[in-house]
């Protein structure tokens, strides 16, 4: 029995140390690939679109700035795109336009329009783009941190309780 409890409590620890790491993932590359290979994508979307003014269909991270934007549109705006079963056909940079300052200092104008289906069209900032992978990123790794620390400490307590527990006797 007490083979048990030290084999939870000591793999318990380890998930407790590994969710502790996880706040440190932009800095192990194999952990960061795990938990933002889509915000890698939309980065390298981002990137591409500004050294090319343009990014098409199937170009790197082209999918996941599509799921971004339709993802961040207001809710009615979102069921009606959802309805109207509308997509992204191109993103277009137009270069940047100066800086302003604002409350929360200084951002970059640098206008992106969105090309949708139906003819319809959409402009952002590219800074709002790089908020939200960048907000995208932090989720993903609090929810890995927060499950893995769950599950340690929860190998922890099952193991204080075994240990706890008056051994049964057979007859």
């Amino acid at each position: 029995m007490k083979k048990i409890t030290l084999a939870l409590f000591i793999f318990g620890l380890v998930l407790d140390c590994a969710a502790f790491l996880g706040y440190y993932a932009d800095q192990v590359p194999m952990l960061n690939n795990i938990l933002n290979s889509s915000a890698i994508m939309a980065s390298h979307g981002i990137d591409f679109l500004v050294a090319r003014q343009e990014l098409n269909q199937g170009e790197p991270g082209f999918a996941e700035l599509e799921r971004i934007f339709f993802d961040n549109l207001p809710a009615e705006q979102r069921a009606e795109s959802a309805k109207l079963k509308l997509a992204v056909t191109k993103f277009h940079a137009l270069g940047f336009f100066g800086q302003r300052i604002g409350q929360d200092g200084t951002h970059e104008e640098y206008p992106i329009v969105i090309d949708v289906t139906q003819g319809r069209h959409a402009q952002w900032e590219l800074d709002h783009f790089k908020t939200l992978i960048t907000e995208g990123k932090n989720r993903s790794i609090f929810r890995y941190s927060l499950s893995v620390f769950c599950v340690g400490t929860l190998l922890l307590i099952v193991g204080q309780v075994i240990d706890r527990c008056p051994p049964t006797r057979h007859s």
